[in-house]
């Protein structure tokens, strides 16, 4: 026990100087290190995938806006934070037909649809499934909605 005390109080003492040397041995063995992290995880699957099964069941609320926050950013460039800064601006309602999603996964209403500009990639606004799909078919075609609403005037 002491020399788990010494050594706990050595390392707050020197954390920066070992924490240095450290990324710098990974740094110039990546090899190394990436290899023996495979070893690791193909010898201890079972004890990992039990510890990520314990982890996400204690924290599900918060691995899951990790989750969403990570696809937010590979999928949009945005984070959360934005997006809800976005749902609050439009209060709350899909930004073509003015109604709250009400479209369900696993029995929970969805998020609000990022739309985006697919040449840009710039993001628009937040639509509902339904919105979001419609567009999605027409891709986007000015031409095809105006021919659409003088079809539907016509009838």
């Amino acid at each position: 026990m002491i020399r788990k005390e010494y050594a706990r109080r050595y390392y707050l003492a020197n954390k920066e100087s070992i924490n240095r040397k450290a990324k710098i041995y990974r740094d110039t063995h990546k090899d190394k290190v990436v290899a023996r992290h495979k070893k690791y995880c193909k010898n201890n699957r079972e004890k990992i995938n039990a510890y990520q099964r314990k982890y996400f069941t204690k924290n599900k609320e918060k691995v899951r806006k990790q989750i969403r926050n990570a696809n937010l950013q590979r999928e949009f460039g945005i984070t959360n934070e934005i997006y809800d800064e976005l749902f609050v601006q439009q209060g709350g309602v899909c930004a073509i037909c003015g109604s709250p999603e009400t479209s369900k996964i696993y029995g929970k209403i969805k998020h609000l649809a990022v739309d985006h500009c697919h040449k840009t990639n710039m993001v628009r606004k937040l639509l509902c499934q339904n919105c979001n799909l419609a567009l999605g078919y027409v891709k986007d075609d000015i031409v095809i909605l105006t021919k659409m609403i003088v079809y539907l005037k016509g009838l």
